[in-house]
This record gives structure tokens, C-alpha cells and sequence, in this order.
């Protein structure tokens, strides 16, 4: 050991905070700002929100490690470069994998305000060009209540409304046919896919589930969305006496593979039976 080498003086607590914040404060300002570029807002899950802290908290444990190390300089550049990388890149990964696999799940009902809840979704494009809450007349059914369900999973979410009206055997009857009379039922069959055309890929715009039976409503010929993007339904039960109005959207689905799945999980009707 040379002993006529100068020790390097200790740094103070204000330079070691400078470095602490120089690497904590930009992480989080660049994960901010890839999270809110890629979804348009700031709404996090709790995966983003592992994305946006744990990668400098790692970092601000990498720098208090560094400085009871006895590494060379040079050496400490390099580890903590590949650190940072390695630990950014894990964590982003990792939360992302995590937050699809094991997706936030909500669901909220409302009685009292049910429709007036429903009618909020009146700002929404779609259903602003489709006139969609001008043709919904719930009547006077004997129970209402509304459905708000919602998944995220890392970046994507879906969103359903479901108002939910039973009615008495003549009510029923009468609103059933009502219905046929003033809401624009789809005829043509249904793409199940936007990358193919082929007749196999083509789905009935009527289906039905058990007593359930569910129609499409028709967009109209100037708004080709496909359905699985964004859709509204009716679902009438002639057993139960119950008629329902659906208002679905998830504008990153790219196709079904099946449509029993589509209803029961992506429209959330699952919840419901």
C-alpha cells in the first residue's frame, strides 16, 4: 500500500443528494412521459406505477451500495450504466407481463341514478355519431340498475356499460316490440377479424346465450368501426322478463376468436349471469 497516496476527501451529504436526484428525478420523468405518449393520459395501474418507482428506488440502492464500495471509478461507471439498464429493462418487462396476466378488474352499480348514468356515455364519440342514447328508451320497467365494468391490463382497457331492466310479462311485451320499431338492428354478418374477409371469419349479428338472446346495433354506413373495438347490443330474456342495453368499446382488440368469450368476458355479461 502507498502510503504518500492522498486519500480522496469524503463528499457531503448536499453532493450526495445531487446525485441521488440527478438519477431518481429524470427516471421518473422519462417514464412519465413514455406512459403518457403511449396512452394519451396519466391513468396508471398498479403496474405502471411499479414501472414509474421501483427502477429508482433500485437506482438510489445502487448509489448507496457504490458508495461503501471500494471499486475504481471506471469500474462504477460501467456497473452502474449496465445497471440501470438491466434494472429498467427487467422492471419494465416484468410489470407489463405481470399487469396483463393478472389485469385490474372494476365493477360499480348504480340503482337510483341508473339511466342518467347510462346517458353519460352521450359524450362519446361513437355514440354521438350513431345517435345511439337518442334511440335508448328504457319505458318504465319495475327494476333498473346499471353495470360500469372495467379491465386493464398494462396499457389497454375495456370498458362496458350494461343497463339492466326487468319488467312485468305485458310490459316486457310490449317494450320487446317497441324496440324492434325504433333501434337500427345490424343485418349484415359481423367481421370477427379487420386482417381477413373470408366468409369463415363472419359471425350472425344475433346470437344467443342460454335464454339470452343479443343483437347488434347497426352503426350506420358512414361509421365502419368493427365490432369488437366498439359496439352497442341489446339483450332481451323472454324467461325472465329482463331487457338490456350494452355499450362496449376496447379500440386495441384486433378480432374474436370466439363470441360466447367476446360477451360473457370482453362485455362483461359474465358478471351479470
Amino acid at each position: 500500500m502507498d502510503h504518500n497516496q492522498t486519500p480522496n476527501p469524503p463528499q457531503s451529504l448536499p453532493h450526495r443528494l445531487g446525485q441521488v436526484l440527478g438519477c431518481v428525478i429524470p427516471t421518473l420523468i422519462v417514464c412519465f412521459v413514455l406512459i403518457g405518449v403511449t396512452i394519451g393520459n396519466l391513468r396508471l395501474n398498479w403496474g405502471s406505477l411499479l414501472l414509474l418507482f421501483l427502477p429508482s428506488a433500485l437506482i438510489l440502492l445502487r448509489l448507496i451500495l457504490l458508495y461503501r464500495s471500494k471499486r475504481s471509478t471506471a469500474v462504477k461507471c460501467v456497473g452502474g450504466i449496465l445497471w440501470n439498464v438491466l434494472a429498467a429493462s427487467c422492471f419494465f418487462f416484468g410489470t407489463t407481463f405481470l399487469s396483463i396476466m393478472l389485469p385490474l378488474e372494476f365493477h360499480r352499480v348504480y340503482q337510483h341514478d341508473a339511466l342518467e348514468q347510462f346517458l353519460l356515455r352521450e359524450n362519446d364519440w361513437y355514440v354521438k355519431n350513431t345517435n345511439l342514447m337518442e334511440q335508448v328508451n328504457p319505458g318504465t320497467p319495475d327494476f333498473m340498475e346499471l353495470h360500469r365494468c372495467m379491465r386493464i391490463a398494462a396499457i389497454f382497457e375495456t370498458n362496458a356499460d350494461i343497463l339492466l331492466c326487468r319488467y312485468t310479462p305485458a310490459e316486457y311485451a310490449a317494450e320487446k316490440a317497441a324496440l324492434e320499431e325504433s333501434l337500427p338492428y345490424r343485418a349484415e354478418p359481423l367481421r370477427v377479424t379487420y386482417y381477413d374477409e373470408r366468409p369463415s371469419d363472419q359471425t350472425a349479428p344475433a346470437l344467443c346465450l342460454g335464454s339470452d338472446t343479443f343483437r347488434f346495433l347497426d352503426s350506420g354506413p358512414d361509421l365502419r368501426i368493427p365490432f369488437y373495438k366498439t359496439c352497442a347490443l341489446t339483450v332481451t330474456n323472454d324467461e325472465t322478463h329482463e331487457i338490456a342495453f350494452i355499450y362496449y368499446t376496447d379500440t386495441e382488440a384486433d378480432g374474436v376468436e370466439s363470441m360466447t368469450e367476446f360477451l360473457e368476458r370482453e362485455c362483461f355479461w359474465g358478471w351479470i349471469r
